[in-house]
Formats: C-alpha cells, structure tokens, sequence
C-alpha cells in the first residue's frame, strides 16, 4: 500500500503528571521499531526510554490506519517532554527467487520499508548541524567554537550584570544626593535673609546634582540592555549588529544543542556503514567458493565423458563379434541358436560373444557427460494418465490424469494442452505449484515432476 504523510515523529508531549497513553500516526512493521525518547531538562539533552517501562499498541491494518500508541507504566511528569520517533532497521530482508512467487503484496511491504527508512532519515537529517560544503571545518569543530562562544558569552553577560548593578548602584547615590541637595535648598531658603551668598551655592550643587542622577539613570538602563535585551540588536544593524550577552547565550546553547545531536547520528551511519562493507566481503567469500565447486563440477564431467566414450567403443566390439559370429552360421559353420546351452548339440554356437546389455552401458553413478539427441513426441491423444511409465512429452487434446507417483521412483514428463478447453486432474500426492489450481490455456505446456511418492505439476504459457 502507499505511504501518504512523511511524518515519522510524533510530539512532543508535555507531562501533566497523569496521561500515560501517547499517539502516534506512522506506518512501522513492528512494535520494536517505536522508539520514545525522553527530556527532563527542557530539551537539551535526551534518553531513550527503557523497553521495560513502555509497551507498543498497534493498529491492526497499518495501510488504512497506521500508527498506534506508546503507552508508559508510570504517567509522563510534569516539567519532562516525551517524543516518539521512526526505528524502522536499516535491512532489506525481502528475496525473489527464480520461478518463485510474485506476489505485490511482498514489493508493496519492500517499497513501503524503502520509504520509510528514507523519511527516517530525512527526519534526522532535519534536526541535523550541517556545515557549508565550501568550508574546510569539521563538525566537531564548529562544535568546540560554539561552546566556546558560549563561555564568553557567559562571561559578557556575567560582566554586563556586573556593571549594570555597579549603575544601579550609582543611580541609587544619585537619587540620594538629589534628596539632600532638596534638603539643602529648604535650609537655605530659611537662612535667606542671612545668608544670600550660601543660598545662590545650594541652588547650584542642586542643579548639578540633577543632572548626574539624570545621567547615571541613562548609564544604567544601556548597561541592562546590553545584559538582558532579547532578540533585537542593541547597536547597529544588520551584518554589524551587536546584541545583549543574554541573546548571544542563547543562540550558543541552541546551535550546541543541536551539534551534539548531529554528531550522535553521524556515528550511527558510520555503524551502519561499516555494516553493510562486512556484508559485502561475505557475499564475495561465498562467490568465490561456488565458482572453485564449478569448476570441480565441469572436471568430473570431462571424466565421465571419456567413460562413456570407452564403453561406447566396447559396444562396437562387441557388435562387430556379434556379426562375425553371424557370418559363420550362414555359411553353415555354425548352427544359429543363440539360446542352445548343450555343446554337443549341432545348434550349439561354440564361438557366441558376450553381448552386453544396453543398461549396463548407461552410467547410473556420477556425471553422464554431455548427452545430447531428442525424442519422438506422442501426439493426437485423446486422454492420458500421467505415471512414470508415460511418454516424457506428448499432446493431449483431452483429459489428462496424474496418477498417483510411485514411491521409489522419479520422473518429469511435459504435456502440451491441445483441448480447447483443457483439463487436467490431479490425484493423491499432487499438488499445483503456488498451491493454486491455474487457468489453463490450449497451447500451454504443464509439466509434471515427481520424486518419492511427491509430486508438483506447474503450467507454463506464453503471451
């Protein structure tokens, strides 16, 4: 079936301290290949949750309602993040054989576990720290910068704090000197009269007094925003913009957060990789050792050959004496019966060959060497019943019958289906290839093969 969505990560969910049971909606052929993951510090850091402490619930049908549910034993705490995730193994394991079954169910599930895995990857992917493909740095080493970025970030941020509180400070003397410069005004005011020259000095050291509590308050609110200020820049704009040491801090715990989690999965590939180079070298191994059996195979066959090659030349011999033999008697040298034992009987033949029986010059043992040469097929038959005894291939225009296979015996007999509407009738012991009776056709072959008292019978058909 087809995979419609190219989501393969479900959440994140939130702990309240209650819920247990966790959704999911992607297709898996397993419950082994859901895999939760768990936060407990807002998401820098993760753990996979032990298969003890969860159980998988699936879908019946995963093509119509994939997915299913993480269920935990003890319910999701509040404060902790739960994401559930793609664990689909990174294996092939569908084979086709020659003249096997082919059936779509099998390439649907394969392309279906082929896309599955690509969108795992995809999903990893996009969580991924990649660097620019023109630079030469590793990702190890933009990690190293970033937290290094980070410290000094801190430690901006620790000095910013330190100097907006150093402003805070001198903005608290300020306000302070103000008071008491307003409490001087007061007692000048009253000592007016007798003292004009120390009045117009107080109206002086408040107006200076003003304007440095005016001053400190500006030092202090630049001196927070370089300390605390989200987002926006503090100065400047654009390439040359400088932000708060809290901003900066923030982007450096992101952008290490996030390079920690490439390098994880970087390391799973090369796992992965290394495992598919030790498949290769196996399957290269087993190449090897079929083609030295090959090669064994095609030396045993010279051998036989040659065998059949001797014995082939005795037989001639023998038929040559044979007909000598033969020559004798006609010319009445010798009685020509060939089945008289007595030696005194005038019939007897005292100079007989030993003929060999044509059996006994078949190879039964080991490899027969290249025999080649045809067979005259039986054709117009009505009807037929199929034994070990029957012709090897024949056409049939009617019914045809396997018998029940002998138990020490073994054969392959062809049978070309000439009936408009054929019909074939399989007794005990036989059965259709596929276990599925076929349509069959007029002009198909069906070949019969038996061993042991077993036997299969296959239709094979053209366009």
């Amino acid at each position: 079936m087809a995979i419609s969505t190219e989501v393969r990560r479900a959440g994140p969910y939130h702990g309240n301290g209650q819920q247990t049971e966790f959704p999911f909606n992607f297709k898996v052929f397993d419950s082994s290949q859901v895999r939760p993951v768990l936060s407990v510090d807002g998401g820098k850091t993760e753990t996979v949750i032990p298969s003890a402490d969860f159980v998988v619930t699936l879908s019946v049908d995963q093509d119509v309602n994939p997915g299913g549910a993480v269920v935990l034993v003890s319910p999701l705490s509040i404060g902790s993040i739960l994401t559930i995730i793609s664990a689909v193994p990174y294996l092939q394991p569908v084979v086709l054989t020659n003249r096997g079954g082919f059936y779509p169910d099998i390439l649907n599930q394969a392309l279906d576990r082929a896309t599955a895995q690509i969108q795992q990857l995809a999903e990893k992917q996009e969580r991924a720290l990649a660097v620019p493909a023109t630079t030469e740095k590793t990702s190890e080493q933009l990690i190293q910068e970033l937290w290094q970025v980070k410290d000094s970030a801190a430690a901006s941020a620790s000095a910013s704090a330190s100097s907006a509180k150093s402003a805070a400070d001198s903005q608290s003397a300020a306000a302070e000197s103000a008071a008491a410069a307003k409490t001087s005004e007061r007692a000048a005011k009253s000592s007016e009269e007798n003292a004009t020259a120390s009045k117009s000095a107080a109206v002086n050291s408040a107006s200076a007094s003003a304007t440095s509590a005016s001053l400190s308050a500006s030092q202090a609110a630049l001196a927070k925003k370089w300390a605390v200020q989200d987002v926006e820049p503090v100065e400047g704009s654009g390439e040359t913009a400088l932000y708060s040491a809290r901003e900066y801090a923030k982007r450096a715990g992101a952008s290490t957060q996030i390079a920690v989690k490439s390098k994880t999965e970087a390391a799973a590939s090369a796992s992965s990789a290394a495992g598919s180079a030790s498949s290769a070298g196996s399957f290269a191994s087993n190449a090897s050792t079929a083609a030295a059996k090959a090669a064994d195979n095609a030396t045993t066959a010279q051998k036989s050959q040659a065998a059949a090659a001797i014995s082939a030349s005795a037989a001639a011999v023998s038929a040559k004496e044979a007909k000598d033999a033969a020559g004798q008697s006609a010319a009445g040298q010798l009685q020509a019966d060939w089945k008289e034992t007595n030696s005194s009987a005038k019939s007897f033949i005292k100079n007989k060959p030993a003929i060999p029986a044509v059996k006994d010059l078949v190879l039964k043992v080991g490899v027969r060497g290249a025999l080649a040469g045809y067979e005259t097929p039986v054709t117009a038959v009505k009807a037929t019943t199929i034994t070990h005894d029957s012709p090897d291939m024949q056409a049939v225009a009617g019914t045809i019958t396997a018998q029940s296979p002998s138990a020490n015996a073994g054969f392959t007999k062809v049978v070309r289906l000439d009936a408009e509407t054929p019909t074939v009738v399989l007794s005990a012991n036989w059965t259709w290839a596929g276990d599925t009776a076929p349509t069959l056709k007029k002009g198909s072959f069906v070949v019969f093969c038996a061993l042991n008292g077993k036997g299969i019978a296959a239709q094979i058909k053209g366009a």
